[in-house]
């Protein structure tokens, strides 16, 4: 019996203390959908998208706690298509007319274009009430809580 009961808190502690480490790297705060005007960001528990219009564009993952804000973009959207940096460099590869065969300055031209895009973006965020001011970049984009 003793040893249920220590297998029990075990696994409580265990959980609780997962559940702190997870909810550390991420203000709730953010949860919800933010516009401005045609663009639509949508923020959920360490994870966003972007819609531009009704359309899907991109989506990524976050890292947000005392006013810093780190964004990756993990997928692109195209054509109906989810599109990850491996799957993209494919797209482009097939465009060019070198199929799988990327090799050459076109590589090197490609991979620099994707290493920008999926680079991670750091930066601030401040909520006033239904108002979110992000700063990625040095851009400032205002959005409203909807």
């Amino acid at each position: 019996m003793t040893k249920k009961l220590w297998l029990g808190t075990l696994v409580m502690a265990l959980a609780f203390g997962m559940t702190l480490i997870g909810c550390a790297n991420e203000d709730r705060a953010l949860n919800g959908n933010w516009f401005d005007g045609a663009a639509e960001y949508r923020f959920r528990n360490g994870n966003w998208e972007v819609w531009y219009e009704g359309n899907p564009e991109a989506r990524g993952t976050y890292i947000a706690r005392d006013g810093e804000i780190t964004m990756t973009i993990t997928h692109l959207h195209d054509e109906g298509t989810w599109l990850d940096r491996d799957g993209l460099r494919a797209f482009y590869a097939a465009e060019t007319g070198m199929g799988e065969e990327l090799e050459g300055w076109m590589a090197e031209m490609i991979d620099a274009m994707l290493d920008g895009m999926f680079e991670p973006q750091t930066g601030t965020y401040e909520i006033s009430g239904d108002t979110l001011i992000l700063t990625l970049e040095g851009e400032v984009t205002t959005l409203t809580r909807g």
